[in-house]
Formats: C-alpha cells, structure tokens, sequence
C-alpha cells in the first residue's frame, strides 16, 4: 500500500484529517464504546481494591 500523496508538499498542504474511519463509521463508534467500558471498568476496580 503507497502512500496517498505525491510528496512531501501534498502531505504538508493537506486540509482535515486524511486517515479516517469515513468508509466505516460504525467502526469509530464501536471503538468508542469499548474505550469508555475500559475506563469505566478501570476506574470502578481502582475505587474496589481492598
């Protein structure tokens, strides 16, 4: 897999992100769930330790 620009001045002049979720959104969302849960859990196990 090539690169999406031609060079360095395309890679520089880019406007907005150009690696992207976009073909999948539900794989962003999906994602974000699961990184939430993990956080959630983490928290809830540090406040249970005895």
């Amino acid at each position: 897999m090539g690169s999406p620009f031609d060079g360095a001045d395309g890679y520089m002049n880019a406007e907005g992100a150009f690696h992207s979720f976009t073909a999948s959104p539900a794989l962003g969302t999906i994602t974000l769930i699961l990184s939430v849960v993990i956080t959630l859990w983490f928290l809830y196990r540090s406040f249970t330790l005895h």
